[in-house]
């Protein structure tokens, strides 16, 4: 179905007027100059994105089409259609082909099941068409094990939890505990954590998985046994309601002030913060991204993005901003021929773009991005708290390199995308 709420083609007068931008504020971005150029008597570009229906966070959809919106109105592309399709799990296939066939877009961007996005190969090599798989970060899709026109625009769930791992077994101690809630056990934080952290000479005490749906042990009982363990640091991931009530289970128990508490990066997500107040405080995680990261233009995108909206962006919105700039980075590039995909696949595989996450690129070897992570601390700034980070992490591509991603066995095992469901 059409998301009518979202947008059916980018108002660009509109837009900047919510957002607040002058047209001398547009002259910052190199790309403006060219977009009429690259649209002027030709075709509008159709650019088609499929969204998630998604239970555990709703604002999925809005957050990425707001940021992609975003970031094309700053680029001067008011010519251009953005198709979008929100889909529940199981139906993102046959949308995403209803863009392809029907409506016959340039570019195709979404978030998909990692397990079933294959199905696209065929639908995209006989349209020639690029696509952009948009993901939370899981290690079941590598896009060059699948075609030559996919790439894809990643948070790096699983490289930042490795990458967390390790940073804790040199900087917190040698011992842990793991804790994860059911839902987590079928997504690649539960095992990439205890890899990163035993690579680095840490040693795994003992596991523990909550919220199982056949019942199982009570978390009291869980953090008793944690207690009786006596680990340097403990490791949770978690999200939504699970997260909420370990976190307050992890408090009620006295631990948060014996055992340091290091979470997944969407345990440590922004809308979760407010909901967590002072008991997230000094939870340590690793992110690609937090609202006070200091990097060139991020607090620019943070203050564009509020004003567009009338909402902090979060993740999700820098996820689909980056998203946006390499769709504007590409088509720039290839001097506008959008039906000519070598073109576009050699400026994507060149990408180098300024993001608020820092520096962002296409790893040659997966095609997937590659982009600074960073180890946060919750900490309290006024009347609420922050992600405030502490220590440069590491980077995707370094994560995979070092993990051996191959060897990485671990992954995603349940039939729907991660935060998807």
């Amino acid at each position: 179905m059409v998301e009518k709420g979202l947008l059916a083609a980018v108002n660009r007068r509109d837009f900047l007027r919510m957002a607040g931008l002058a047209t001398g504020a547009l002259a910052a971005f190199p790309l403006q100059a060219h977009a009429r150029f690259l649209f002027d008597g030709r075709p509008p570009l159709k650019v088609g994105v499929v969204v998630p229906r998604s239970a555990i966070y709703p604002d999925i959809a809005k957050k990425l089409v707001d940021g992609i919106r975003l970031r094309f109105v700053e680029s001067g592309w008011e010519n251009t259609r953005l198709l979008v399709r929100e889909a529940g799990s199981g139906a993102e296939i046959a949308a995403a082909l209803g863009l392809l066939s029907e409506e016959r877009v340039g570019i195709l961007a979404g978030m998909f099941n990692p397990l079933t996005v294959h199905r696209l190969r065929e639908g995209l090599e006989s349209s020639g068409t690029l696509f952009i798989n948009i993901e939370g970060g899981a290690n079941s899709f590598v896009p060059r094990e699948e075609s030559p026109l996919m790439y894809q625009n990643s948070l790096g769930y699983w490289q930042s939890n490795w990458a967390m791992g390790k940073w804790a077994a040199g900087n917190m101690g040698r011992s842990a505990a793991v804790v994860s809630s059911f839902y987590e056990t079928g997504y690649d934080s539960f095992y990439a954590f205890p890899q990163g952290f035993e690579s680095a000479g840490g040693t795994i005490l003992r596991t523990d998985v909550t919220h199982s749906p056949m019942g199982g042990v009570a978390l009291p009982e869980i953090m008793a046994s944690i207690a009786a363990a006596r680990p340097d640091l403990v490791f949770a991931t978690s999200s939504g309601r699970d997260a909420l009530d370990f976190v307050s289970a992890y408090q009620a128990a006295g631990l948060s002030a014996r055992i340091p508490l290091v979470a997944s990066g969407f345990m440590m997500h922004d809308a979760l913060l407010s909901q967590l107040g002072g008991a997230a405080r000094g939870i340590i995680s690793c992110l690609p991204w937090t609202a006070t990261l200091d990097t060139p233009g991020n607090s620019e995108f943070c203050a564009g993005f509020a004003r567009a909206t009338g909402a902090e962006p979060d993740s999700f919105a820098v996820l689909g901003y980056d998203t946006g700039s390499m769709i504007v980075s590409a088509v720039a590039s290839a001097a506008g021929r959008v039906h000519r995909n070598q073109d576009l696949k050699n400026a994507l595989e060149n990408l180098r773009i300024s993001s608020p996450r820092g520096t962002l690129g296409i790893t040659a070897l997966t095609g997937s991005s590659n982009a600074p992570l960073y180890i946060c601390e919750v900490r309290q700034a006024g009347n609420s708290f922050r992600n405030t980070v502490v220590s440069r992490a590491s980077s995707l591509q370094a994560v995979e390199r070092e993990a051996h991603r191959p060897a990485l066995v671990a992954r995603s095992g349940w039939t729907n995308g991660y935060l998807c469901a």
